[in-house]
Order: structure tokens, then sequence, then C-alpha cells
């Protein structure tokens, strides 16, 4: 069985988007959705995660 570090892992799209509309956006100044699709092996991935920008002092 191949090992994870061996598989070939190829992204699809990844994004930024805003987290209630899932709109494109010009800044990142709150809270954003990052998207991701990536194929390892013949698998393809979907997954998305909140986060947010660091606070700046």
């Amino acid at each position: 069985m191949e090992s994870l570090s061996n598989a070939a892992v190829r992204a699809d799209y990844t994004a930024v988007r805003d987290p209630d509309h899932l709109a494109c956006l010009e800044s990142i100044d709150a809270p954003v959705r990052l998207l991701v699709a990536a194929r390892v092996g013949p698998v393809r991935l979907i997954d998305n995660l909140g986060a947010a920008p660091p606070a700046i002092n």
C-alpha cells in the first residue's frame, strides 16, 4: 500500500470566500471561509474551514 507521503496530491481548486454568501472577496479583514478540493491518487477530497485574519495591534 502506498503511503500518503508518496501519494500524488493535486489541488483542483482553493478559494477564500465570504462565510455567509460564498461571494468573492476584495480584501480579508473579517472572518472568511477557506474552500479546497484536491485529489489524492484516485480519491477527490472536498473540505472547508472557517478562519479569521490575525489581529493587528
